[in-house]
């Protein structure tokens, strides 16, 4: 059955033309594609800061462990003697006392120990992106050495004494590689007064 002339315009049209269904389709792609690349930057992200509070509580926990170990240690005990930006540290902590004196047990050292495959020779030698990273590592009078941390960045711990205020502050910084394989680093540090 077909309309009545009287009822068709002129000019009017029952679709779209082609050219009308392929703009809408580019704008369509050019919204879609908008959206996922929003999508993509904010996974980026999320990473990335999921990453860095990874990072700052294992390097806030490991500084916790040193600083607790420090907190019971002897001035007089430790090895060297007054750090400056020393990468390791052995001390000996207070026990209790006798009528001999102070009672000092065995010795705790913290090092840096490189990361398994890497050497100090400033390349990526694990080819993981990271160069010379290393982990610190606490061992008891010469015991097995057991790692605490992971990631740590080449001369990323570090010691050092102020004779003013009989304190050591305790710094370190680990890093790893982010979603876009950039390095994100973070640091914490702290200090501790020793006992005399």
């Amino acid at each position: 059955m077909t309309r009545p002339a009287s009822t068709m315009r002129a000019g009017s049209r029952a679709a779209f033309t082609l050219i009308e269904l392929m703009i809408a389709c580019a704008i369509l792609a050019g919204l879609v594609l908008a959206t996922m690349m929003i999508v993509v930057r904010s996974s980026a992200v999320s990473e990335t800061d999921a990453l860095i509070n990874v990072l700052e509580s294992d390097a806030r926990r490991a500084v916790d462990q040193i600083a607790h170990d420090l907190r019971q240690a002897g001035e007089t005990t430790l090895v060297p003697t007054a750090p400056t930006n020393a990468t390791s540290l052995a001390f000996k902590t207070n026990l209790g006392y006798s009528l001999a004196g102070v009672q000092w047990g065995p010795l705790v050292t913290y090092a840096v120990a490189y990361e398994n495959g890497e050497t100090n020779n400033g390349v990526d030698d694990n080819r993981n992106g990271l160069i010379d990273e290393s982990v610190v590592t606490r061992s008891v009078s010469g015991g097995a050495a057991t790692t605490i941390v992971r990631y740590v960045r080449e001369n990323g711990l570090n010691f050092t004494w102020n004779a003013a205020t009989s304190t050591l502050q305790i710094r370190l910084t680990l890093e790893r590689l982010g979603p876009d394989n950039r390095p994100v680093s973070r640091t914490a540090s702290t200090s501790v007064m020793l006992r005399n």
